[in-house]
């Protein structure tokens, strides 16, 4: 958040004890305040408080935690030094009195605060924010209406350019920071390559795959990824972007129209796309956040040898020859779809991955060979979970012409998948059902019943595809609204669908990363929710031993993670399943496979009676899995200006962008287009300062630019308190030719006042709400 007041002396937030310089006192204000209250015990209560914090943070962060501390005070301090000195600056070149110069509020840090001429500049216990008092700003005595230098003397352009002179320096600290940065180092943007893609979301829905390259999104060409977040977050409910992309190695560009989402969960609009990573593993600076570059329990933890931080993949076991080991192929400058296209050739069986291992020293690398075993899926034993609707089916798939999706708006509910059935090579038919068999529905001659849960569906589909050679067609029957919600049949006679397998999308990388993203069968177009309720129970299992049973709702879920500090696991948060809409497992069951430990607590209603159950998944080793729970890097560029013009034009134009943005932002928040939840306060600002503050000062002054332009339009509203809405008086006083009267003037201020504090209130409980 912005300061409270740059510049008014009377704001309740700003020190109650502000000394006059009109009489031309030369002793500080805090001697005075001295004699009138016990500010020695004060400032020994305070030092003593200070003195604790530093020694926890000194025990919590280290010398080198306490450096990046530090960097970040001194710099969000100039950050408010330099708004303030631009009222002050501006105000002396205006002939202005001007009393108290504070970098913070509350007294002043002993031996932090003098007075040169008639002006006390300190340094103050409280620092989010500043001031600048000057004589005559505010409720003053009517001895002010006759000092020539007093502040309500001078003409309204002059206020105007006193009141906005703090904004404007820190727009200009924000365009030299970015200049500076695109000049000497470059600002590092990821890169818009398709990582991976939310199923059913509007990119699925279109057809756009894993490793495509981005040309275009709405108004933004050759867009690295914060653009396109830029141009996806900022769209209004109505609006359809433009989006051009092509696979790495071809020529042939795409063109689709794309509708961003905006739903309950959606903290902003997004269309479902998530950037490529490098094949880099963390770095070494992550050792403190991370015990492990990679996930706990994984394939990747049972390596021979054991990764380390910083190794970089340069090549693994070719696919088509298990006996060799062979470089990663380059498409574009990206290692990534490769490895992954290998991972899934070689899924359920180990493989070799070679990393590029830089030593201590950084002098010299070696090139180290590691095996790594096959990875499987956890599961909760004995637990199956019921089949949900289809809520997504990709355009242009033999799926949307025949089955129909949710579509709320529509009144649709969607079909259900009942069976799927194909046949293989050797002629012999298996049918999957999704829900308990039936025992008075008959089975045909020569096909064999399987029962799976719904989340092991698509393993199933695409081992049967990869095996199966000539035409692939996959019978399907679904459960019509009719017979789930008791409407007229759709289509008549019930009839079972057949459709075409289609082997493009075998390896694309369709995953429910979302809270409330469906499953996908990448080959038939199709995606479908799996519902919170237990359908099935196998006896004697750790599920039945539990107590759990058919038709138990589970309401919430939580995981255990790792201790960066130990090897033992602590509780993660309750994660909650809206109980109007339980079909949130799809992503449960997505998370568990990359949780750090495979233990959950489940808030189980049986009966109407609510209990917690906690099981331990196993791992399942019919089902393998490819991904071998490596953690990787941003897949990031650097975009770095050649010539100081260059660097100009980079600097003015993100300056634009990053004004126009926050602006747009807090329109989409009033508007509920963005949610509120995605806002961040002082502890989510001093939370990132910390970060970037221990990556490199590159990145610590880039995040500062940022802050000091957020502080500049924040500062800025029309909201009285703030520089804005002082500037709002001050254009009523010029076309009117009076000032508002007190009385008007007093109750903005406390309205003002008002808002301000309830936005720090929601700041502060939205930063608190995020980490615990």
């Amino acid at each position: 958040m912005a300061e409270p007041n740059s510049s008014e002396p009377n704001n309740p937030i700003a020190p109650a004890d502000a000394h006059s310089a009109r009489g031309g006192d030369a002793n500080p204000p805090h001697d005075q305040d001295t004699a009138r209250n016990p500010w020695g015990l004060n400032q020994a209560v305070l030092l003593a408080l200070l003195a604790v914090g530093v020694v926890m943070l000194f025990r919590r962060f280290g010398v080198e935690g306490m450096l990046s501390i530090g960097l970040v005070a001194v710099g969000l301090g100039f950050v408010i030094f330099i708004h303030e000195l631009g009222h002050f600056a501006v105000a002396k070149w205006c002939d202005v009195h001007v009393e108290t110069f504070s970098i913070g509020f509350g007294p002043a840090i002993p031996g932090c605060s003098f007075q040169r001429g008639e002006t006390t500049y300190k340094i103050a216990w409280f620092p989010l924010g500043g001031y600048v008092k000057m004589v005559g700003e505010g409720a003053e005595s009517e001895e002010d209406e006759d000092d020539p230098r007093s502040f309500r003397n001078k003409s309204v352009w002059q206020r105007m350019a006193i009141i906005s002179a703090g904004v404007i320096m820190n727009v200009l600290l924000g365009i030299v920071c970015f200049i500076f940065v695109y000049r000497t180092h470059g600002v590092e943007h990821q890169i818009t390559q398709i990582g991976q893609v939310e199923c059913a979301s509007p990119a699925w829905i279109k057809g756009l795959p894993a490793g495509a390259i981005i040309d275009r999104i709405g108004d933004s060409s050759n867009p690295f990824f914060d653009d396109l977040k830029y141009e996806v977050s900022l769209s209004s409910s109505d609006q359809s972007l433009l989006c051009e992309w092509h696979m790495p190695g071809e020529k042939t560009n795409h063109e689709v129209r794309i509708r961003p989402r905006k739903e309950k969960d959606d903290q902003y609009p997004v269309i479902g796309l998530a950037p490529i990573t490098s094949v880099k593993l963390m770095p070494p600076s992550m050792r403190k956040a991370m015990r492990m570059p990679v996930t706990h329990d994984s394939a990747a933890a049972n390596a021979q040898p054991p990764f380390e931080f910083g190794d970089a993949i340069v090549a693994t076991t070719d696919p088509n020859n298990s006996g060799q080991v062979t470089p990663l192929a380059s498409a574009e400058g990206s290692q990534y779809y490769e490895y992954f296209r290998r991972l899934k050739l070689l899924t359920g069986r180990p493989m070799v991955i070679e990393v590029r291992r830089q030593s201590e020293d950084k002098e010299t690398t070696t090139n180290v060979a590691i095996q790594v075993p096959p990875s499987y899926h956890y599961v909760l034993p004995g637990l199956r979970m019921r089949m949900g609707v289809v809520t997504g089916l990709r355009e242009n798939s033999a799926a949307a012409r025949e089955l129909r999706a949710r579509n709320l708006s529509m009144g649709d509910d969607g079909d259900i998948l009942k069976w799927l059935e194909v046949t293989d090579n050797a002629k012999h038919t298996s049918r999957y059902i999704t829900a308990p068999p039936d025992p008075n529905e008959p089975v045909p001659p020569g096909v064999t019943r399987v029962y799976v849960d719904p989340t092991r569906l698509p393993f199933e589909l695409q081992k049967w595809a990869d095996e199966k050679k000539g035409d692939k067609i996959v019978r399907v029957k679904v459960l019509r609204e009719a017979e789930h919600k008791a409407r007229a049949p759709f289509p008549p006679k019930n009839d079972v669908i057949q459709l075409a397998w289609d082997d493009q999308w075998k390896f694309d990388r369709e995953v429910p990363y979302s809270l409330r993203a469906p499953l996908a069968i990448p080959g038939l177009g199709i995606a479908y929710q799996v519902d919170a309720y237990v359908a099935d129970v196998d006896k004697g299992s750790d599920a039945d031993l539990a107590g759990l049973k058919a038709n138990d709702q589970i309401k919430a879920v939580r995981f255990q993670t790792a201790n960066p500090q130990t090897d033992e696991s602590v509780s993660d948060k309750w994660v909650e399943i809206d109980p109007k809409q339980p079909d949130q497992w799809a992503n449960i069951h997505w998370v568990l496979q990359r949780a750090d430990y495979k233990e959950m607590s489940l808030l189980v209603e049986s009966q109407d009676k609510t209990r917690t159950v906690f099981l331990v998944a196993q791992q399942d080793t019919t089902w393998p899995m490819a991904d071998r729970g490596l953690v990787f890097m941003p897949a990031t560029t650097i975009e770095k200006a050649d010539t100081t013009a260059e660097a100009v034009r980079l600097g003015m134009r993100r300056t634009l962008r990053s004004i126009v943005m926050i602006y747009l932002n807090l329109r989409a928040m009033i508007t509920g287009r963005v949610s509120l939840k995605s806002v961040g306060g002082p502890i989510m600002i001093a939370t990132l300062a910390y970060e970037v503050a221990g990556q490199s000062v590159y990145d610590l002054v880039l995040f500062l630019g940022m802050i000091s332009i957020n502080l500049a339009v924040i500062n800025f509203l029309p909201i009285p308190v703030l520089d804005g809405g002082h500037m709002l008086f001050l254009i009523w006083e010029k076309i009117r030719g009076v000032p508002a009267s007190q009385t008007v003037q007093a109750v903005a201020t406390y309205v003002g006042l008002l808002v301000i504090l309830a936005l720090m209130v929601l700041t502060f409980w939205v930063d608190i709400t995020r980490l615990f």
